[in-house]
Parts: structure tokens; sequence; C-alpha cells
């Protein structure tokens, strides 16, 4: 479905969710990828998931799943103002890592999340 806009500066072309805009006599073409917060906290819970399952890799298993419940406990409530404890929360985590590329990789891609769609 495309749905049209023209101005001044060229027409704007909705097309399922993106956008491609045609401007003057040498058009150009940008594309914006419009994705729903569902898709970065699908990709959380799985990086989440990731972190829950690797515990064991951790130097203080008791303070890694505490974070971790810090984490769940902010992903329930989803609020703004949680997004600074859950960055502390996953940079504690990373602190503790003793084991595992793909662990620290894991962290580093929700600490990610958090920062670009927090609160999902």
């Amino acid at each position: 479905m495309a749905n049209s806009q023209s101005s001044p500066a060229g027409d704007s072309y909705n097309i399922s969710g993106g956008m491609v805009n045609v401007h003057g006599d040498n058009p150009s073409f940008t594309q914006h990828n419009h994705y729903g917060t569902d898709a970065a906290l699908d990709r959380f819970r799985q990086l989440l998931q990731t972190i829950e399952q690797r515990l064991s890799d951790f130097s203080d298993v008791d303070a890694a799943r505490g974070q971790v419940g810090v984490i769940e406990d902010s992903l329930q409530r989803r609020d703004p103002a949680d997004r600074k404890k859950v960055e502390s929360a996953l940079t504690r985590l990373a602190a503790l890592t003793v084991a595992g590329t793909a662990l620290m990789d894991a962290i580093k891609k929700a600490i990610d999340l958090v920062v670009s769609s927090w609160p999902f």
C-alpha cells in the first residue's frame, strides 16, 4: 500500500511502513526502516535468556542471578526511568564474566538495545 505527499522539496511515498523520498531533477532514494519496539524487545529477551543459561560463566553466580533479577523486574515495569538501572545491571554482569566471548557478546548487544530502545 502506498500513500503519497507532495511538497516543494519533493514527493514522499509511504510504502508498508517505509518511506521513499524523490526530490527535484536528480531524484535520490532514501530508505527509512521503521521497526516496532516488539522486535527489539524480542531480541532483548533472547539475549537475556542466553545470559540466564550461562550463569555458571560468571565469577559470582549469586551476584549474577541478582543482576538478572533486577533486569527482569525492570522489564516487567518497562519504566523509562529504569534504563540506567538496567544498563548498570548489564555492566555489572559484564564485570562478573569469566568465560565465553558469546556471553560477553550477548551482554554487549543487550546494553546496545537498552540504550537505543528502552523501555521497548
